[in-house]
């Protein structure tokens, strides 16, 4: 934990702002057998999701109600920038009971969120509006197998960004 005391958020943690909103991400989950044994094969994934700043900007809380293949999927995540470190990091909980930490981070309109089994690329593209996601799993090896690729719209413009 850092002992920075900040008077408000840097230039760093303004950066999330792309993500500030509500989205609805639909695509497809990967055909790999390793990998659609997670979600059980299915064609479909899809997701209602919120992205807010917590009182003060310095953290971005992100909820997610989702559907990757047969499955529901909801959950919390936490997203913030350690000054101290100078990198981003999330905490992840689930209605399963899971939670993982993951690091992150910005360059230009590509973020980048991995863990030791997990990991995602999203461009934010089309001025803002979109979300293209690709995430990964691991496999038992070393090798990355594609989980499944989602396009996310914005809902509508939030005010709640900085």
């Amino acid at each position: 934990m850092s002992e920075t005391m900040l008077r408000e958020p840097t230039e760093a943690h303004l950066k999330l702002n792309v993500l500030v909103d509500h989205w609805r991400a639909e695509g497809q989950p990967a055909g790999d057998p390793r990998a659609s044994a997670i979600h059980g094969g299915s064609a479909d994934a899809g997701s209602e999701e919120i992205h807010e700043w917590m009182p003060s900007g310095f953290f971005l809380v992100h909820r997610w109600d989702a559907t990757v293949g047969d499955p529901a999927f909801k959950g919390t995540e936490i997203l913030g920038y350690e000054p101290a470190r100078g990198d981003y990091f999330t905490r992840f909980f689930d209605a399963s009971g899971n939670q993982s930490e993951c690091t992150a981070s910005v360059d230009g309109n590509i973020l980048k969120f991995k863990d030791p089994n997990t990991r995602a690329t999203v461009a934010v593209t089309d001025e803002g509006t979109s979300l293209d996601i690709a995430w990964e799993l691991r496999d038992d090896g070393s090798n990355w197998l594609p989980l499944c690729d989602l396009l996310s719209r914005r809902k509508q413009r939030s005010q709640d960004a900085h």
